[in-house]
Formats: C-alpha cells, sequence, structure tokens
C-alpha cells in the first residue's frame, strides 16, 4: 500500500506537544516542527507497516516534547514501524533515547 503524501504530525511527549509538517514519498521521510526541529529518515513498506529510520535534529537546541533537553544542537535517531494507511491510526508510539514520542498523522493530501 502506497503511503506517499504529505501530513501533518501531532506530536506529544511528557513535555508537551508540537505540530509538525512531514513529506512522505518512495522511501523517503522529511519534514520539520513549529519548534524548528528537522527530520529525515528512510522506510520500507513490509507487511502492512512503514518500517524504517528517522533522525531528529534541533539545530538551536532546546526543549523535546520527549522530555529532552539541551542548550545545544541536538541529534537523535529512532527506528519505527507505524502501521499503513497511518494515518488510519489513532497514534503511533516512535521511542527515542530521551522519551517516547505519540505521533498521529493527518493526510493534507496525495502526490
Amino acid at each position: 500500500m502506497a503511503i506517499d503524501g504529505v501530513y501533518l504530525g501531532y506530536m506529544t511527549g511528557s513535555s508537551g506537544t508540537t505540530l509538525g509538517i512531514f513529506h512522505i514519498a518512495n522511501g523517503i521521510l522529511a519534514g520539520g516542527d513549529v519548534g524548528g526541529g528537522v527530520y529525515d529518515g528512510e522506510y520500507r513498506l513490509e507487511d502492512n507497516c512503514a518500517v524504517g529510520e528517522i533522525v531528529f535534529r534541533a539545530p538551536n537546541g532546546g526543549q523535546l516534547v520527549s522530555g529532552g533537553q539541551s542548550d545545544f544542537e541536538i541529534k537523535l535517531k529512532s527506528t519505527f514501524a507505524f502501521a499503513t494507511p497511518i494515518e488510519m491510526e489513532p497514534y503511533h508510539t516512535v521511542q527515542s533515547s530521551v522519551g517516547t514520542i505519540n505521533i498521529r498523522f493527518e493526510k493534507v493530501r496525495d502526490l
């Protein structure tokens, strides 16, 4: 099942919430959030899941929704397995090295 599209990502964690926008297509996931965070990742489709790895980078540090905080650049790598279609699940969970992030996707448009 193709998941290509542009998505809003509503993210929550132990320190609060944030909103991001993601371009997901052809095995690439790229996006950003309102706090200045940048997301780059890759995925493959297998057994009705998008399985992959994502790198989150906060160029200026700051407070993360997952609970982490830094005055310097933050870079975190996590793996994920999202059931597809990703916008049909109430939320997906990503476990980072500094805490858990729950994310709900809303598809804005097809590609």
